[in-house]
């Protein structure tokens, strides 16, 4: 039976608000009267794709979603937690200019949704989907997201393709996919050289990058790399190859990509040895 303000099943009584309470429908819409309309093709794919990258910490909010960002007809997709960075950047898209943070709850929802285009509310706070099967909305996170183009170094030191399927086996081989942040696995860049390889001794792991430079050894000095965020980093290129690129600075985040400056990109901060 069902009341102004309460719900029985059985012996089961569940109590709510009055029904004349839940906002109408035609606040709703007023709302987005004079909204923004965006039409971003393949925005869940991109959603997902960096989403690995959000943060968890519920102490800086402001990283709790994922960005997007439209300017002049482009736009960029990116999602941050302070140690690691993935962008999609130069999206073709349609709508004015705008920045929205879209909380990763939301995300994982738009993920399934298969959307293209949303509109935001007049006042910027809400999102809204439509699609075939209904409406879907959200408030967004109303901070002001970090300037992420400022990590992204513009001077690199060297370049090594590793065909992915080979180096997801070699690190399952050596069993060090699983997260423990006490023992990174350790980058040793290696100049001139022919061959990528990946190295243990006891629990220390070294993957040994050959990249073509002018530069002839190896780097100044090894880094470690989480080695959680190296495997999420290199699942979620969904290539045949791996672009590792370094900065031209030790202290500089390591570049993973899959070799095409339209598809995902990656930063993962170095946990340095010094």
């Amino acid at each position: 039976s069902i009341s102004k303000d309460k719900l029985k099943i059985g012996q089961v009584e569940i109590v709510g608000v009055p029904a004349d309470e839940f906002p109408s429908v035609g606040t709703y819409v007023e709302e987005f009267k004079d909204g923004k309309h965006y039409d971003i093709p393949g925005l869940s794919k991109y959603i997902s794709r960096v989403s690995h990258c959000v943060s968890q910490d519920e102490t800086r909010i402001h990283l709790c979603g994922i960005a997007v960002q439209v300017t002049g007809n482009k736009a960029a997709i990116v999602g941050c937690d302070g140690n690691r960075l993935a962008y999609f950047d130069g999206i073709s898209c349609a709508g004015l200019d705008g920045e929205y943070i879209i909380p990763v709850s939301a995300c994982k929802i738009l993920t399934k949704l298969d959307v293209s285009s949303f509109i935001v509310s007049n006042d910027g706070n809400i999102l809204r989907v439509t699609t075939e099967d209904g409406v879907f909305a959200t408030r967004l996170i109303d901070m002001q997201y970090p300037d992420w183009r400022q990590v992204v170094p513009l001077n690199l030191s060297g370049t090594a393709t590793i065909q992915t399927n080979s180096l997801l086996d070699a690190l399952k081989q050596f069993n060090i996919c699983r997260d423990k942040p006490k023992n990174p696995i350790t980058i040793k860049v290696q100049h001139n050289c022919t061959q990528t390889t990946l190295s243990h001794k006891g629990n220390d792991f070294s993957l040994n990058v050959a990249v073509e430079s002018e530069n002839e050894g190896t780097s100044e000095a090894p880094f470690g790399i989480r080695l959680k965020y190296l495997r999420e980093a290199i699942e979620a290129l969904e290539s045949s190859n791996v672009t590792i690129r370094q900065g031209a600075a030790k202290r500089l985040p390591l570049i993973v990509f899959a070799g095409h400056r339209d598809d995902l990109q990656q930063l993962i901060m170095p946990m340095s040895f010094e």
